[in-house]
């Protein structure tokens, strides 16, 4: 019984952090820091951000934005390779944000997926080269993210042509395949 109460009168020295008070603990850390130990604590706070429980996408696009930036003009400066993939990948995740966002909100993501294309593109080399496995596999996965969307994003395009050529002068055996593949969902998957 008397051990019971001290491991429980103990727990609360054991206990983690809250997320609010690990993020506030890195911005205070990164404050101090300087060089590579600094880039490396900016680019885990944008990730940290980035996977908060705080459901504010744009808020949360905004905060991976800005210490992203830091990172990477940090990494820049002291020709840090590894910092500098890192920070372009969080700079794509902060458009991945942007653009799951826009799609909650049912609006077109088609500018954020173009704006990790253009991070991911510069990141993935960078990070192959610094032989940063880390950075590769956030990279990869927002890339399948990325394209994932494109590829949804181009079957509503096909959808739209599809409409717009039911408008015009076309064979009548046409528009019942047309139809026919509208009425049927899983003519899609095929």
């Amino acid at each position: 019984m008397i051990s019971a109460i001290i491991l429980t009168s103990c727990l609360p020295a054991f206990a983690q952090p809250t997320e609010s008070q690990f993020i506030d603990s890195l911005k205070k850390q990164s404050l101090a820091l300087k060089g590579a130990e600094k880039v490396d604590c900016l680019n885990l706070l944008a990730r940290e951000i980035s996977s908060a429980s705080n459901s504010n996408w744009k808020q949360k696009a905004d905060s991976v934005y800005k210490f992203a930036s830091m990172a990477y003009e940090e990494s820049k400066k002291h020709d840090y390779r590894k910092g500098l993939a890192s920070s372009l990948t969080n700079l794509a995740l902060s458009e991945y944000l942007i653009g799951l966002d826009l799609r909650i909100n049912k609006q077109n993501d088609d500018e954020s997926n173009h704006g990790m294309e253009k991070y991911l593109s510069q990141s993935i080399p960078i990070a192959e080269q610094a032989v940063d496995h880390e950075t590769l596999g956030n990279a990869y996965e927002l890339w399948g993210d990325m394209l994932y969307q494109k590829s949804k994003s181009s079957d509503n395009d096909s959808r739209r042509q599809q409409e717009h050529l039911k408008n015009e002068n076309l064979p009548a055996g046409f528009h019942e395949v047309l139809e026919v593949n509208q009425d049927n969902p899983t003519a899609d998957n095929c």
